[in-house]
């Protein structure tokens, strides 16, 4: 059953949707609306000067991590992921999201423990 579940959030695609109540600053949303719109190369530029400006911030860091993800930067998606989990250790998308990365890594074992970590926060997330 792990293996099963395992493969389900390996391959689910990331679909992150701005909640424009909860997104304030509008450097922010503007970033956000280009990662939704797959212009992910876009999206980093303003998501690194909201993140410089703005270190821990969580949401902030976990969409540039997953821009820098789509953008084969797998050394700066992990360690936005990392400070997602530090700022936020119950971040069950960051925890997904990262076990992804570490998967398309071959870090096989971690990718399973994060995976794990992510149903364990949240059941009945998908």
């Amino acid at each position: 059953m792990r293996i099963s579940l395992f493969l389900i959030l390996l391959f689910s695609s990331v679909t992150l949707i701005a909640q424009d109540q909860k997104t304030k600053d509008p450097q922010l949303s503007k970033a956000i609306e280009k990662y939704n719109a797959g212009n992910y190369k876009a999206a980093l530029i303003g998501l690194n000067l909201y993140v410089d400006n703005h270190p821990k911030d969580v949401e902030g860091n976990y969409y540039l991590a997953n821009s820098l993800f789509r953008s084969d930067d797998k050394k700066g998606a992990m360690k936005h992921f990392n400070k997602v989990l530090e700022l936020d250790p119950r971040h069950y998308k960051a925890y997904k999201d990262r076990g992804k990365l570490k998967a398309s890594m071959k870090d096989y074992r971690g990718s399973i423990d994060d995976f794990n970590r992510s149903i364990e926060l949240s059941p009945d997330f998908m």
